[in-house]
């Protein structure tokens, strides 16, 4: 006859597993960690895994346990993360905040304590106004406007990846615009299409800028891909499509494409 299945008890923490994870949650309320990372839970979480993971803390972060754990000494410790977690557990059982913080994190705003998701949202919005505004000065050419909208936005949310291939461009229209001022705009734009390949401006600039550089092949990919991803960017396709009508004939390509990007932007050249 088959013995029932019993579920165990998961083990206990020892003290010292306790206190590693003590010091662990301190570091995070230092740092301002967000309420849904301080109950380790993923930002799609819904009220019910907020309460889940919140009783599964609380039991062990509780001010009253420590005594029989022989841990009286850090009461007061424990007690400042149990009202940490409290709050980070009161903040996303409100849908409305919740979904605040979420969509601000999402969008890498900064704000001292990242616990206010109202604030995180303001601070959201004002971006977004900045960055509208920044927008219509850029469709002026009016680069230096443009700038400065563009960083105070950045300010707000420094991580966003569309004002960063915004500000860059600008600041490369600033500049006197050699083949030094080039390298540098394609390195930070190179970067941002890599790491966010689907931003359809970033590969609209770095089109531009690959274009001054003389990196033909690499031009047309990025404003064709530019086109693909936004069919509102017509000034894209139309350059690709001049790029593909000036090209040398494929023969003459051969250089540029032993040498690679790298290559050609100022690294290593490959041998001939």
């Amino acid at each position: 006859m088959e013995a029932p299945s019993v579920e165990l008890e998961p083990p206990r923490q020892t003290n010292e597993e306790f206190i590693a994870e003590l010091e662990h949650t301190e570091r995070k309320i230092a740092e301002h960690t967000h309420a849904f990372a301080l109950l380790g839970i993923a930002l799609d979480s819904g009220k019910r895994e907020v309460r889940r993971a919140f009783g599964e803390l609380s039991r062990r972060f509780h001010p009253d346990a420590m005594q029989s754990r022989g841990l009286g000494h850090l009461r007061e410790r424990v007690g400042h993360v149990f009202a940490s977690l409290s709050e980070a557990q009161m903040l996303l059982s409100d849908q409305e905040k919740r979904d605040n913080l979420r969509v601000a994190i999402e969008k890498g705003v900064s704000v001292e304590d990242a616990a206010d998701a109202t604030a995180m949202a303001r601070a959201a919005f004002e971006s977004e106004v900045l960055a509208r505004e920044g927008d219509k000065l850029l469709r002026s050419n009016r680069f230096d406007r443009a700038l400065e909208q563009y960083d105070a936005a950045l300010e707000l949310a420094p991580e966003e990846p569309d004002l960063r291939a915004a500000a860059c461009w600008c600041r490369y229209n600033l500049s006197v615009r050699d083949r030094n001022d080039s390298i540098n705009a394609e390195r930070i734009l190179h970067e941002i299409v890599e790491q966010y390949p689907n931003i359809a401006r970033a590969h609209y600039f770095y089109g531009l800028v690959l274009k001054d550089l003389g990196a033909l092949e690499p031009a047309i990919d990025a404003l064709t891909r530019a086109s693909q991803l936004d069919s509102r960017l017509i000034d894209a396709e139309r350059q690709a499509r001049a790029l593909r009508i000036a090209r040398p004939p494929r023969g003459q390509r051969a250089d540029d494409k032993n040498r690679g990007l790298r290559g050609i932007f100022g690294g290593k050249p490959g041998k001939k």
